[in-house]
C-alpha cells in the first residue's frame, strides 16, 4: 500500500514520524491539513459552530465550539458521494472520514447523511460503493475481532476537531457497520447481514430481533457473530434469546436463553464473557453453530 503523508494548511501542531502520522497529545489538532493515501486526499478545514446545549440537544448560541469538516480528492480532482437513483442529491463535505489502514488498497469508509460510502482506488482508478447499510442518525461501527479474536465495543463518529492519527480505522478484519453490513477489511468485500427474524414468518422463533443492539461474540472461524434479541413471543417456550447471524449468508437464527439465566437478562450481564460461559460453538459438517453448553451432547437438527 503506498505510504501516507499530510501537509498542514495552517498552524501544524502534530509531528511527522517514520511509520505514519502522528499527533502530539499535549498540542492542539491543526487548524487545516491534507492527508494523503495513495491516490486519494483528505482535507481537512477548520469550522466553529454552535456547541450543543446541556442537558438536552437543543443548541446554545453562546456557546461555540471547534470542528474540522472534510472533503475528498481523487488524483486531485474533488470527489461527491450520493446513493443510487439520487445524484442530484450528491455531497462533497463531510462530518468524519475514515482511513482503512489494513486494506489492500488506498480506501476510505465516509458515513454521511448519505449513508455510508467505501471509497478506494484500484487499478481501475476510482470506485465508490454505497454499502447497503441501514439508516442512522449517526454512524456505528464495531470491530468483531479487534479483542483477541472477539468484538470491542462500537464507536460513532462525532463533530469534533480530528488530529490525522485519528482518522485511521484499525484493529480487526470484520468491521460491523450499522449493525447491518459486514466489511472484511482485508479485502473490501462486504456482507448485507439481518440482525431479525421476521415477524409472521415461517422460521422458528420469528419477531427475534436484535438490531439495537451490538455484536457480543465471535465464533472461533469468524463465520457468525452474536447479540441479546429481544422477541415478540414465547410460543417457541423462550423467552430471552440471543440472535445469531451468519455473516456469508447474512441469516439469522435464535437460540433461547434458559430461564434460570433470566435474572442474568434482566440485570444487564450478559456479555461476550457471559456468552461464552454458558454457550459453544459446535462445528457440524464445517458449518458453525451456537448452542446452550447443556445442549453440547444433543442431536444436531438442521435449523430451517
Amino acid at each position: 500500500m503506498a505510504s501516507w503523508g499530510w501537509i498542514g494548511l495552517g498552524m501544524l501542531s502534530a509531528c511527522l514520524v517514520a511509520s505514519g502520522v502522528a499527533h502530539s497529545a499535549a498540542s492542539r489538532p491543526e487548524k487545516g491539513f491534507q492527508l494523503d493515501i495513495g491516490a486519494l486526499t483528505i482535507v481537512a478545514k477548520r469550522d466553529r459552530i454552535s456547541a450543543p446545549g446541556f442537558p438536552d440537544s437543543t443548541m446554545n448560541p453562546f456557546r461555540k465550539m471547534d470542528i474540522h469538516r472534510f472533503s475528498l480528492r481523487h488524483e486531485g480532482r474533488p470527489v461527491s458521494l450520493s446513493l443510487p437513483g439520487r445524484p442530484g442529491d450528491a455531497i462533497s463535505s463531510f462530518n468524519t472520514v475514515y482511513v482503512l489502514k489494513d486494506a489492500p488498497r488506498p480506501a476510505l469508509l465516509v458515513p454521511s447523511g448519505m449513508g455510508v460510502h467505501l471509497v478506494e482506488h484500484g487499478d481501475h482508478g476510482l470506485q465508490v460503493r454505497a454499502l447497503p447499510a441501514m439508516d442512522r442518525p449517526v454512524a456505528q461501527l464495531q470491530w468483531l475481532d479487534a479483542a483477541a479474536g472477539q468484538p470491542v465495543a462500537e464507536q460513532s463518529p462525532r463533530l469534533a476537531e480530528h488530529a490525522p492519527a485519528a482518522l485511521t480505522l484499525q484493529g480487526g478484519r470484520w468491521l460491523l457497520v450499522n449493525r447491518s453490513v459486514v466489511l472484511d477489511v482485508r479485502t473490501l468485500q462486504y456482507h448485507a447481514v439481518r440482525p431479525w427474524i421476521p415477524q409472521g414468518s415461517d422460521q422458528p422463533m420469528a419477531g427475534l430481533n436484535a438490531s439495537t443492539e451490538p455484536a457480543l461474540a465471535l465464533s472461533p472461524q469468524g463465520s457468525q457473530y452474536v447479540a441479546l434479541a429481544s422477541g415478540a413471543g414465547t410460543d417457541d417456550g423462550w423467552d430471552r434469546a440471543l440472535l445469531v447471524v451468519d455473516m456469508p449468508t447474512g441469516n439469522p437464527y435464535g437460540v433461547p436463553i434458559p430461564l434460570r439465566h433470566r435474572a442474568d437478562v434482566d440485570a444487564g450481564l450478559v456479555d461476550g464473557a457471559w456468552v461464552l460461559r454458558h454457550f459453544a460453538w459446535r462445528n457440524r459438517s464445517g458449518v458453525e453453530e451456537l448452542v446452550h453448553i447443556d445442549d453440547m451432547q444433543a442431536p444436531h437438527t438442521p435449523r430451517i
